[in-house]
């Protein structure tokens, strides 16, 4: 699978998905980043807030929000 392929650097780098961030703007993303049991930040809209917020991301609608969201100093 495509998270398969994707998520093979933190393994290499000794971290279990859990540990790990995903950043995604898309419901296919989204899901597969949970389903293989990421932590999720959501690029939203409005048209697409609830959705993403359903799937178990923690949205954010601009970018300079995510360094705080991910504390991040």
């Amino acid at each position: 699978s495509l998270l398969n392929q994707v998520g093979l650097p933190y393994k290499k780098m000794g971290f279990k998905p859990g540990e790990c961030a995903v950043i995604e703007d898309s419901l296919p993303g989204i899901q597969a980043a949970k389903a293989g049991g990421f932590v999720v930040f959501a690029f939203a809209n409005d048209r697409n807030k609830t959705a993403y917020e359903e799937l178990g991301a923690t949205v954010f609608f601009e970018m300079s929000e995510l360094s705080r969201l991910i504390k991040i100093d």
